[in-house]
């Protein structure tokens, strides 16, 4: 009999298994599109090791790829969890601290202890596990071609391509971005709808997919095409990459930061290749992704538009919020709702000095949405004062009720979403948006006075911004699409 102790580590090569199709799968898990299906999958998307996954996990991971980080910041290559183990929530494997070194007690005989072992960064099972990789040749550019296999939907094209009538190519092309591009918003003279939302647009600009390219090449293909789409979109699924779409109008609506993803197109065909709306056959093609900072600074064309209101909803982390219902009362009534970027705007308005506008944001659907065991978690040390929430956003989030104060009955409307019990809060609506501008009197007590929900604009306020932040109900720890 004896007492003894066992640690499993690996820490080696975090680059392995590593690719842009986990970033694209982690993607899809944050907007809600395609979540990860085991809690081995969620753990190996928690990069930095914060016990959530945010886009900062996708930074690391960029960083990564792109080689400007050779090892995680906060974490190591692998993980190992018992296998034995059960998660109490699947989808959260944090929410107890699960036993990466087994308790062994005291050994009477010949004891066999299994783990799981979890690659971070790798969510599609890509990683090399053998100790030593087989060396392989890289084929000549107009050689054989190796074993083919099909593309997965938004992967980069394989290794090879087809030219109708030659031999069977052996590369893709290559692309790498620049780290991102500023640009102005210039006058459209006369004004008119340049991107075609159905808007009149007084300021507006084209980027080229080209301006945004560091490096690109091929050895298989003597001519490159460039194409540019909004992330957002792709991901989505609202928008399909194609090699013709070159440029992207950008207008006020587009203020600030755009995520894009800037793909490469080769002059072959290969029958084997999978495209982007999931045909087979086609074009070989790569991305990479950057941004645009959409801005306004020489003509101030965006405060002169039609003197009208607009304003972003974004939470109180900087991420828009898309679909919310948006609605102007008063002098004027009308109904819009933001876009990708949490943006909206209401135009042609009149203004004088009796007139009064209100703007007022709406959003109540899936109440469930963001919450989990670890909002429950967070709520309960906040009322036990063992760590209290960190501002006045969250703790409104945490009223789950709309009685002005954190209790244990918030925590059991949370859990009776969770468990399908309810579908809706009683109560309250699933989001809240104060105005951006207001400042709480005392931080630690937002119900101090009442805060503003909505904002009134009177007299000749020409082309005003109205920016709201927006309040998930019931997630205090940001997770919520």
């Amino acid at each position: 009999p004896g007492s003894y102790a066992l640690s499993v580590e690996l820490d080696v090569s975090p680059i392995n298994g590593v690719t842009t199709f986990d970033m694209v799968l982690i993607s899809r898990h944050l907007l809600g599109i395609q979540p990860l299906g085991s809690p081995y999958k969620v753990f190996a998307a928690d990069i930095n090791n914060d016990k959530k996954i945010t886009t900062i996990d996708l930074i690391h991971l960029r960083r990564l790829i792109l080689g400007i980080d050779s090892e995680f910041v906060a974490n190591t290559s692998w993980r190992f969890v018992p296998a034995d183990y059960i998660f109490p929530v699947p989808t959260n494997p944090w929410f107890e601290v699960f036993p990466e070194l087994p308790d062994l007690g005291n050994l009477e005989a010949d004891t066999q202890f299994n783990f799981i072992a979890i690659k971070i960064g790798d969510v599609n099972g890509s990683a090399v596990t053998t100790p030593f990789a087989p060396e392989t040749e890289s084929p000549e550019p107009r050689g054989a071609a190796p074993e083919r296999t099909i593309q997965p939907y938004l992967q980069p094209a394989p290794e090879y391509g087809a030219a109708i009538g030659v031999a069977t190519d052996t590369c893709a092309p290559v692309i790498e971005c620049v780290e991102g591009v500023a640009t102005e918003l210039f006058p459209v003279n006369p004004p008119m709808d340049a991107d075609g939302d159905g808007d009149i647009d007084y300021g507006a600009w084209a980027v080229w997919a080209s301006d945004f390219v560091e490096t690109s090449g091929s050895a298989c293909s003597d001519s490159l095409r460039f194409s540019i789409h909004e992330l957002n979109a792709v991901l989505s699924g609202e928008d399909t990459p194609h090699p013709e779409q070159e440029s992207l109008v950008v207008t006020c609506s587009d203020l600030g930061m755009i995520p894009l993803r800037i793909y490469v197109w080769d002059d072959n065909f290969n029958p084997d290749a999978v495209q982007p709306d999931g045909s087979v056959g086609g074009p070989n093609y790569s991305y990479c992704e950057t941004f645009v900072l959409v801005q306004d600074n020489m003509f101030d064309l965006c405060a002169i538009i039609d003197a009208g209101i607009s304003g972003i909803i974004e939470t109180d982390e900087s991420e828009p919020v898309a679909n919310v219902q948006v609605i102007l009362s008063g002098s004027a009534s009308d109904t819009t709702y933001t876009g990708t970027h949490g943006g909206y705007y209401f135009d042609w308005l009149d203004w004088g000095p009796s007139s009064s506008y209100t703007v007022t944001p709406k959003f109540d659907s899936i109440h469930v949405n963001g919450l989990s065991a670890f909002d429950i978690i967070l709520i309960r040390r906040h009322i036990l004062n063992i760590q209290p929430l960190s501002s006045p956003y969250k703790m409104i989030a945490a009223d789950v009720n709309g009685d002005k104060q954190i209790t244990g009955l918030d925590l059991i409307q949370i859990q009776q979403l969770i468990l399908g019990l309810n579908s809706v809060f009683s109560g309250n609506s699933s989001w809240r948006f104060v105005l951006q501008d207001y400042v709480f009197p005392d931080p630690t007590n937002p119900w101090l006075e009442e805060f503003p929900e909505s904002s009134t604009l009177n007299g000749s306020p020409f082309g005003s911004s109205t920016n709201f932040i927006a309040i998930k109900i019931g997630d205090v720890n940001g997770s919520a699409n």
